[in-house]
């Protein structure tokens, strides 16, 4: 599994992790080398879609498409095709129609996000965002991404409930 480094980096800085080029997160899958990891050049050409039937007949080199609800064979078709995927999900908040929703505590929840009804901001300082945000990280590897496209990693700059700072965040 190759992932695209921003886009990891991201995501484990927003739950307190760090990640260097020879980190993995499965012990049973070998590092990969700084010289090994996908970097999309500057010009690349990338569709996103997170909702309804993904479209995969674009003539682009990456797909950004949501981890949770993007059918299996949509991974298999793009991939067959020679496509990079990127799976999107929400580091710094809570979905309550997720599946994982209720892995996160409540004291872990904040406020809602404005404008996304059933959406609450958590706590990324927690062990329980961390564990939920680990966790997911888990999924995109074994639903098959190429790397992640955390959202909501911003929390410091909105008004979560929580005392974040950038450094938290």
């Amino acid at each position: 599994m190759r992932w695209l480094l921003v886009p990891i980096t991201l995501a484990l800085a927003a739950c307190g992790q760090s990640l260097s080029p020879s980190a993995h997160l499965d012990p049973d899958v070998a590092p990969v080398t700084s010289g090994s990891w996908y970097k999309p050049a500057v010009a690349t050409l990338w569709q996103i879609q997170l909702s309804g039937t993904i479209n995969t007949g674009y003539a682009v080199d990456v797909y950004d498409v949501d981890l949770f609800d993007t059918p299996a064979a949509v991974f298999t078709t793009l991939h067959g095709a020679s496509k990079k995927i990127l799976c999107y999900f929400s580091a710094g908040s809570a979905e309550d129609w997720r599946d994982d929703y209720s892995d996160f505590l409540s004291t872990s929840l904040g406020k809602d996000l404005e404008g996304w009804p059933g959406e609450k901001w958590v706590d990324v300082r927690s062990q329980n965002v961390l564990d939920v945000t680990l966790a997911r990280l888990d999924k995109a590897v074994s639903r098959g991404c190429d790397g992640v496209d955390p959202d909501n990693v911003n929390g410091y700059t909105n008004d979560t409930g929580f005392s974040l700072t950038a450094t938290d965040q």
